[in-house]
């Protein structure tokens, strides 16, 4: 339904508690990665779309556009990963085009 849901499990509910819910996503949302290190998520979707949000504050950080630059459209982006210790985000779509985007947390 392209939201994404954060649970709180610290509850006793088998499923959690719903802390927040972000339906920025047009399409379905594919996956999800963490930066603990600046509480950030990042999620990506079917819409061409990743979005940077602070999970603590629930407060959106920024979007970016994932395109194919041979069709020159947005591509379904189906996975992201922040690269470890770096401020480096990379997403891939199904036809093989990497983006490797700098996200600082300023």
């Amino acid at each position: 339904d392209g939201k994404l849901r954060l649970f709180d499990d610290n509850t006793t509910a088998e499923e959690g508690t719903i802390k927040y819910t972000m339906d920025k996503h047009r399409e379905s949302v594919n996956y999800l990665d963490f930066r603990l290190s600046d509480t950030l998520c990042a999620s990506c979707g079917d819409d061409g779309y990743i979005f940077i949000f602070n999970f603590v504050s629930m407060r959106q950080e920024g979007y970016l556009k994932h395109v194919n630059p041979v069709h020159n459209e947005p591509a379904k982006v189906k996975v992201l990963k922040f690269l470890k210790g770096t401020d480096i985000l990379v997403s891939a779509d199904l036809d093989g085009v990497i983006n490797v985007w700098c996200v600082s947390n300023l």
